[in-house]
């Protein structure tokens, strides 16, 4: 009877240790740089994890770090002009929605509305592929901070689309809350497709 608590037991155990450091699938590009876009020194990126990348899944989702940056990198494939234009629009109003001015929560206002500082409201650019922001973000990676001692990274947040290979590309890059936005600009504008 102990055997087969025992047996019941280690079960879980082995299938959990399996699924998550088995190793992963050949098919996966090993790189950042062979993903159907380059970026100015993308290769220093190593990716710390990684989900969809197999050749079955309409969406993958990439994890990178160097030396001082971070990137998120959502990759969706066999998309159209169209559903690129939808997405970046979706993506763009949830993204600014985080900034919009609300009435306070309580009955009795002491002020009209609340809101952020324009020192905080992102800056959007536009790029050759897509659209990005220049914005903060928190030690977890979140946006819409209206306050200095929240922020812990400066940020990028850019859609593109690169029609020849069908896929839409959103890239979310961070450095320390001490560099300048143009060293994000700069990275962000370096966006590429290629096939």
């Amino acid at each position: 009877m102990k055997r087969l608590l025992i047996i019941f037991a280690l079960f879980p155990a082995l299938a959990f240790a399996y699924i998550f450091f088995a190793p992963k699938s050949a098919e996966a590009p090993a790189s950042l740089t062979e993903r159907g876009f380059s970026m100015k020194d993308l290769s220093s990126f190593t990716i710390t994890d990684e989900f969809g990348s197999d050749a079955e899944s309409e969406e993958a989702r990439i994890f990178a770090a160097s030396q001082d940056a971070r990137l998120r990198i959502k990759v969706i494939s066999h998309a159209t002009s169209d559903a690129a234009k939808k997405y970046a629009a979706g993506q763009s109003l949830l993204l600014l929605s985080q900034y919009d001015p609300r009435l306070p929560p309580y009955p009795e206002f002491l002020t009209n509305q609340t809101g952020c500082d324009a020192r905080f409201m992102p800056v959007r650019k536009n790029a050759g592929s897509g659209t990005y922001y220049l914005l903060n973000s928190d030690m977890r990676f979140n946006y819409g901070l209206c306050a200095d001692e929240l922020i812990h990274y400066k940020a990028g947040f850019g859609i593109f689309y690169c029609p020849e290979i069908k896929k839409i590309v959103q890239i979310e890059y961070f450095i320390g809350k001490d560099r300048s936005f143009d060293a994000i600009d700069t990275f962000m504008r370096s966006f590429a497709c290629t096939s």
